[in-house]
This record gives C-alpha cells, sequence and structure tokens, in this order.
C-alpha cells in the first residue's frame, strides 16, 4: 500500500476521532463540530477562518472561509451549526447562497482574480452524529442541488464569456465510522440520481476569436461505496509504511486489514464541441451504460474490476478549407479483472486475470479510409483473454523493511498461467488458444543466479486460426499492403501452422520442455 493510500484511509477513518479523541466527547456540540473543522484544515493544506456568533443553541458562521497557503481563498458564506432534536448537530445552508473562489494574490499570470458561483440548495439536510473515534456518523441529502457560475472579476471583455452550470437531483451521502480495541472501521456511500453539466467559453485575441468551446456531461443513477477497517497497528498513533514494508503489508492484510471501493453508474454521457483557432471545429461525443469498477483488499486478497456496457465514441473536424471528416467506434461490452492471494506469497498462491471487449465497430467513415475498396469484412470484432495460475515470490521480499526500488518488478521465484480462454476475432479470421505454462525462475534469483538467465519454462499451448489465408487474400487486395508483404505473410502461416481438418483452418502447437522451444513438432532451437 502506498503512503498516500495509507494516509488517506488513515484521515478517512480516524480524522474525527484523532482530533477529539483527548476531549472524550460522548456527543458533538456546534463548538466542537466546527473546532473540529478548525484543525482538520491544515491536513488539508489550509486555514479555516469564520466569524463564529453564538445564538441559544446554534452556532451561526459568517464568512467561512479555506485559506491556501498561497493566499488563495474558497469562501462560502454563512453556515449555521444547530443542536439537533435528537441529538448530534444540524447543518444548515440558505436555500441560496454564493461561493467566492479568490485567486492568489501574486498569481503573476493574467486572468480573473475572483470567481463568484451560485448555490441553490432547497432542502439541503446535514447531520453529524459524533465525530469521536467511538461513535462518528454524517449524513447529507440535497432532493436537488445547482451550481451556477455567476461572475467574473474583473469581467472579460465583450464579447468574451465563460459560463458553468451543474444540476444534481438525489444526493445522498452517508458516513459511519467505529473504533474498538479490534481497529477501526468505517462504511461510507454516495448516491446520485442524476447530474448535469454545462461549460461554455469564449475568448479572443484582437478582433477575432481565439478559442470556443462548448461542453456537456450528464450522469445518472450513480452510486460509490467504501467499506474499510484499519488493523490496531493501522489505527495507532504510528502506522506502519505499507507502501515501503512489503512483509508489513503482507502481516496487516492477513490481519484483517480491509479496503472496498466499488462504484457504478447506470449511463454516462460526455459531448461537446472545440473551436480552438476560430475556424477548425472538433466535435466528440461519448456514452456508454453500466459503467463501474472495484478495488477489494480483504482476507489477504487483492481484486479489481472494471466494466463498461454498450457504448460509443466519435470525433469530428469541420474546417471551411478542407473536408470535414466524422470517425466513431461503438462496443457492446468491456469487462476487465485482476485478483491475487498474497497470504504467503513465497508458496504458490492463485491469481487471475480477465480482458474482454465484445461487439467492436467502426463507423462507415472510418472504415472508408482504412479500406476504401471495401475488401476487408465490417462485423464487429471481439477479443477475450482469461488467465489463471500460481505464483511464488523470492523469500527476500518477506525481509522487514524490504520494498522495491522504483520500477523493480517483484522476485519471482516460479509463476504458472492456464489459459482458459484466448479468443480475437476480427477482420473475417479468428484465433483461439487454450493451454498451461510453468515458470522457474530459480536460475535467475537468489545468491547463485546466473547473469542474463532466463527462467526454466515448460508447458504447451494448442492454437487454432480460422480464415487467416483469405484474411491475407483481402489485405492483398485493399492495396493497404504490397506483394512481398504478401508473400511474407503466406510463407509465415506455412511455418506456423499446419493445414486442419476444415477449409483455411490452422493448427498449431507450441511446447516447451527440456529446455527446448518445439514448433509443431521441429524444435526450434
Amino acid at each position: 500500500m502506498t503512503r498516500s493510500l495509507r494516509n488517506l484511509l488513515s484521515g478517512a477513518l480516524l480524522g474525527g476521532g484523532v482530533l477529539c479523541a483527548s476531549a472524550g466527547w460522548a456527543e458533538v456540540t456546534p463548538d466542537q463540530l466546527f473546532q473540529a473543522w478548525v484543525d482538520a484544515a491544515p491536513a488539508l493544506g489550509g486555514q479555516l477562518t469564520a466569524r463564529a456568533v453564538a445564538r441559544e443553541d446554534r452556532l451561526v458562521l459568517d464568512d467561512l472561509t479555506l485559506t491556501a497557503p498561497t493566499g488563495a481563498r474558497l469562501k462560502l458564506g454563512t453556515v449555521t451549526l444547530q443542536r439537533g432534536a435528537a441529538g448530534g448537530v444540524d447543518i444548515l445552508l440558505p436555500d441560496r447562497f454564493e461561493v467566492t473562489l479568490d485567486a492568489r494574490p501574486d498569481r503573476p499570470q493574467p486572468g480573473p482574480k475572483r470567481l463568484v458561483f451560485l448555490v441553490a440548495a432547497p432542502e439541503f439536510v446535514g447531520h453529524v452524529r459524533g465525530i469521536g473515534p467511538g461513535d462518528a456518523g454524517y449524513t447529507l441529502t440535497a432532493p436537488s442541488l445547482s451550481v451556477t457560475l455567476d461572475r467574473v472579476q474583473p469581467a472579460p471583455p465583450a464579447p468574451q464569456h465563460v459560463g458553468l452550470t451543474l444540476a444534481l437531483a438525489d444526493l445522498a451521502l452517508d458516513w459511519q465510522q467505529a473504533q474498538t480495541t479490534a481497529g477501526a472501521g468505517a462504511t461510507g456511500r454516495l448516491t446520485l440520481g442524476t447530474l448535469h453539466g454545462d461549460f461554455s467559453y469564449l475568448l479572443t485575441d484582437g478582433p477575432d476569436p481565439a478559442g470556443e468551446g462548448q461542453m456537456a456531461l450528464d450522469v445518472s443513477d450513480l452510486a460509490i461505496g467504501l467499506e474499510a477497517f484499519l488493523t490496531p497497528a493501522m489505527a495507532g498513533p504510528h502506522p506502519p509504511d505499507l507502501g515501503q514494508d512489503f512483509a508489513a503489508f503482507v502481516a496487516e492484510a492477513g490481519a484483517g486489514l480491509l479496503i472496498d471501493l466499488r462504484g457504478d453508474a447506470a449511463a454516462l454521457a460526455l459531448s461537446g464541441q472545440i473551436t480552438p483557432t476560430g475556424k477548425v471545429e472538433v466535435t466528440f461525443a461519448a456514452d456508454g451504460a453500466e459503467a463501474g469498477g472495484m478495488v477489494r483488499l480483504a482476507e489477504a486478497r487483492m481484486d479489481h474490476a472494471s466494466w463498461l456496457g454498450p457504448g460509443s465514441l466519435s470525433i469530428g473536424l469541420r474546417d471551411p478549407g478542407v473536408p470535414g471528416w466524422q470517425y466513431g467506434l461503438a462496443w457492446q461490452d468491456y469487462r476487465s479483472g485482476f485478483g491475487a492471494s498474497f497470504a504467503d506469497p513465497t508458496a504458490d498462491s492463485p491469481w487471475n486475470l480477465l480482458f474482454r471487449l465484445s461487439g467492436l465497430s467502426l463507423s462507415p467513415e472510418l472504415w472508408a479510409d482504412l479500406d476504401p475498396q471495401g475488401a476487408l469484412p465490417r462485423d464487429p470484432a471481439s477479443v477475450v483473454l482469461d488467465l489463471s495460475g500460481l505464483y511464488a515470490l523470492d523469500p527476500v521480499v518477506l525481509t522487514p523493511g524490504w520494498a522495491p526500488a522504483p520500477g523493480e518488478a517483484l522476485p519471482m521465484r516460479s509463476l504458472t498461467f492456464e489459459l482458459n480462454q484466448f479468443l480475437l476475432d476480427a477482420l473475417g479470421a479468428d484465433l483461439a488458444a487454450t493451454g498451461g505454462i510453468s515458470l522457474d525462475f530459480s536460475a535467475t534469483t537468489g545468491p547463485g543466479a546466473l547473469p542474463g538467465a532466463a527462467p526454466k519454462t515448460t508447458g504447451r499451448m494448442d492454437i487454432l486460426t480460422r480464415g487467416a489465408a483469405g484474411l491475407v487474400d483481402r489485405l492483398g487486395r485493399t492495396g493497404l499492403v504490397g506483394d512481398s508483404e504478401i508473400s511474407s505473410l503466406r510463407f509465415l502461416l506455412l511455418m506456423l501452422g499446419r493445414a486442419g481438418a476444415q477449409p483455411d483452418t490452422l493448427e498449431t502447437t507450441l511446447e516447451f520442455r527440456g529446455g527446448h522451444t518445439i514448433l509443431n513438432g521441429q524444435r526450434l532451437d
């Protein structure tokens, strides 16, 4: 685990607890919550100030401002902290208020010195149950929230302008944390019904436009969840730096360290146009469904996955002086993932890898440029790679304080993989492969390592290719590949494969045994 990730988790889970542990508060009050914010500001690289006025059971914070060391300031206006009816503190905001962002005073380059945003947050509800390490909770809900760039100071000369609008619906945030002798845990969830954003700008250079652009972003049904647990060592005052000690990372993972972060959205869309010179216009659009990803570290195992449902991407150019173009691609499904166990990374430990992209298709305009003769099939393409196996690291990795140098790979003792599925289907041909390979690195690591030694390789791969000869013929008809290259490709096919039982099929067997590489029964070394 890197230092930044460790700091992020420690701060997220324990920030309120570290700030308030000495007081031992059973229930947070408005004064204590504001003081906790003030104390936490330096961790964000700034200083928080406000004109605080106490009124019965509430604390009114006027001109609440976060100032960075550079002098840049973010002013939130008025925030009211009030004792909740059922305990804790309610956070109250006006239905409409301004947020001001001031640039650093010594900013050398020309540009705006102040941006003023208008925020509308009717029916906003915020509640803090506690900020102590043993019982902390935060909830925020906003049925609707909008942010608009209201003005720029100094105002740009006409007709220059910059515009920004964000509109959110059904925003909800929930964060709960607790600390016991067993460690510190937290759960968080952010949900968002819809988000729509618009950004536009027009810049001029003398009498001519220097740049103009419009962009729009749409997101629907966004959900981000986090579950985390820090072991007693990680939750203590002097946690180990897991990015600098691999053995400590393995030990803490085995002791129950947990990170589970995942997010998904029902749909994503981004579109816009940019005119950087006043003449050339670039348009772009991207959309997809069921986008998401996850990272999980639990039970001495790490897993990662990402996915994207049906979507498309397009980009175009329009210029009065040259013919315009519009290119695009679309896909049906994308999935990727990786997982590995490291309960004992020096023993045989399982791992897996998946990459799948299906239904990839190109726009007619792009095909017209790539294959003007129309010789190539234009069916959607797909690729699948599904691997699993075992690995073992060199025991040096468990030496206390050992960590890989920047750019250095973990030293391996052995590695095996099974090719559960490999499929490449494109341009009227397809290739499928299965098999397994074992790599023994004993001659490349450790005290007796031989300079330049290669790992001992054993195993076998079986490959079936369909339509390869026909694809070579079609490539020749496109005119994009010369006659000599076509002849070389045909010769390569004869070298790599044997004719299969079906027309235009090739069967290939690649073996590694006895220190030799054997292709279709013939030694290559």
